[in-house]
């Protein structure tokens, strides 16, 4: 009996440090290191994975000359390198030619040294959108919103939980306006008693609904982590998005923990609501706090342990990382040139 050899892929990213050390669920903090170590466990079911989570350890890949490509897991990470690195950015191109792919919230009007995409959004196929793709120099690949079922499940909960994702590190925060709503719906009689939890610097808090509460510019390294979050989400009956996302792994993870999303539209022409797929259990709110008040009571009245399993097992069907993993298999990416 013959043994069909799996190829070699190499996924990168995680820290930008010269970390070698594979990744493990408690080292987890950031979207980069998340996602390099979902997709490195789902990739498994299609390659032999070898997994780098350093930035500055990509120059390890050259140990591989058998790996059918490089998988990085930072935003366009061999633009990235390229730009901090270029000695090494050659040494990689050179080994690599036309296998380079990476991770990529969506493409921008640039020219990138990265060879091929998966991008998290959905692909627009308007003619400005293949004009962007066309100019980037890049082949792009959809690969869509991922979260892991096995950590994100919901647990019971005697009242429903209001979780508000950390606020914006720079541009529009539209954390205050979900607290004035909530603050408002607090004592209305129709509706149940209800928690209030929010990610800030000082890490998960609860809100204070009694007038005390102040902004803050949320600190990125500020950090949670990936481990705690889950804890939390597993909790929640509704998750608000408090500011313009692009991956919004937070919001997918809630989600996929059976959480109702709100989603406030600012007005901008590249919306949060652009951001989410139909597979979604999400409300689309006005930025302003009559309507931010009207959706969350509608959501708290709504929140039941049966729904929130409902959309579980749902998204776990179709958002989960071993669907990502199976898209960028099939992608032949290594194979169809750049």
């Amino acid at each position: 009996m013959s043994v069909v050899l799996r190829p070699t892929l190499i996924v990168w990213g995680g820290f930008w440090n010269d970390r070698t050390q594979v990744l493990q669920p408690e080292d987890l903090n950031s979207h980069a290191s998340v996602t390099c170590y979902f997709l490195s466990e789902a990739l498994k079911q299609h390659f032999e994975v070898v997994q780098i989570p350093g930035f500055d350890s990509l120059e390890v890949a050259l140990d591989h000359p058998e790996a059918v490509g490089v998988l990085s897991c930072f935003q366009a990470g061999f633009t990235r390198l390229k730009e901090r690195n270029p000695q090494q950015f050659k040494k990689i191109k050179r080994a690599f030619a036309g296998r380079l792919a990476s991770i990529i919230d969506f493409v921008s009007f640039r020219k990138y040294a990265d060879e091929h995409f998966f991008t998290v959004l959905p692909p627009n196929k308007g003619l400005k959108e293949k004009i962007k793709h066309f100019y980037s120099g890049a082949s792009v690949h959809h690969l869509g919103w991922s979260a892991d079922p096995k950590n994100c499940y919901p647990e019971p909960v005697d009242i429903p939980r209001v979780f508000l994702d950390h606020g914006n590190y720079g541009g529009a925060d539209h954390t205050s306006v979900f607290v004035r709503a909530l603050s408002a719906l607090q004592n209305d009689p129709s509706l149940p008693a209800f928690e209030v939890f929010f990610q800030g610097n000082n890490g998960i808090e609860a809100v204070a609904l009694d007038g005390s509460w102040k902004s803050e510019q949320y600190d990125r390294q500020a950090k949670v982590r990936w481990l705690d979050l889950q804890k939390v989400y597993r909790t929640c009956s509704i998750f608000c998005v408090t500011h313009r996302e692009s991956a919004g792994l937070g919001a997918i993870e809630a989600a996929m923990c059976g959480a109702q999303l709100i989603v406030p539209d600012d007005g901008f022409p590249f919306l949060n609501a652009c951001l989410l797929t139909d597979r979604l259990d999400y409300t689309i709110a006005k930025c302003e706090e009559g309507s931010i008040t009207q959706a969350l009571k509608e959501a708290i009245g709504a929140s039941s342990q049966g729904r929130r399993k409902q959309v579980h097992e749902r998204l776990s069907k179709t958002n989960s990382w071993a669907v990502a993993a199976e898209r960028i298999a099939k992608s032949n990416f290594w194979r169809n040139g750049s």
